[in-house]
């Protein structure tokens, strides 16, 4: 027996990761959807393309956000897994 206050189980699927970035301000003027990006984490690597990119400087970070979306269906990545980012860029 679960009670409503208890959440019984979570339905998860992980067969698309987003790969967040964050993007030093001197850097963002550089950047835009469609940029490919080579990832790499502990001998994996994938390649993926920017498919968000928010140009807004944090205050916090001084950083901007760009987001790539990985296929995972073999699950080489976990969620959460630190990565390397390599945006490739025609300047």
């Amino acid at each position: 027996f679960v009670g409503d206050a208890s959440q019984a189980f979570t339905v998860a699927n992980f067969d698309k990761l987003w790969i967040e970035m964050k993007v030093a301000q001197d850097d963002v003027h550089y950047l835009k959807e469609g940029l490919p990006v080579k990832i790499s984490s502990g001998g994996k690597e994938a390649q993926v393309s920017i498919c968000q990119f928010d140009p807004m400087i944090s205050e916090e970070t001084r950083k901007a956000t760009a987001v790539a979306v990985m296929d995972n269906r073999e699950e080489l990545w976990s969620v959460g897994e630190y990565v390397t980012a390599h945006i490739q860029t025609t300047s």
